[in-house]
């Protein structure tokens, strides 16, 4: 769930803050758990992964991301 379907919503930008939430957990997950007692040249990709989805959610959707263009059509004045 969190590889696939949370990476597609990413990728569309459709509940893109609540879909980097489950791919932190699981980079998380990866680099103190599964590889905890690994040398750092093998946990490195996963701490990779986890800087790069948290510095995503910090940055947020963009300007053409699903969740935009949602919130750009509830706050437009009805004619």
């Amino acid at each position: 769930f969190g590889e696939v379907v949370c990476a597609a919503g990413c990728v569309a930008g459709l509940l893109y803050r609540l879909a980097l939430i489950p791919m932190v957990f699981t980079m998380c997950v990866a680099f103190f758990a599964v590889h905890g007692g690994d040398s750092f040249a093998a946990r490195e990709l996963a701490l990779v992964y986890l800087v790069v989805f948290v510095l995503m959610y910090a940055a947020g959707p963009g300007r053409y991301a699903a969740d935009t263009l949602i919130a750009q059509r509830i706050r437009a004045p009805k004619r």
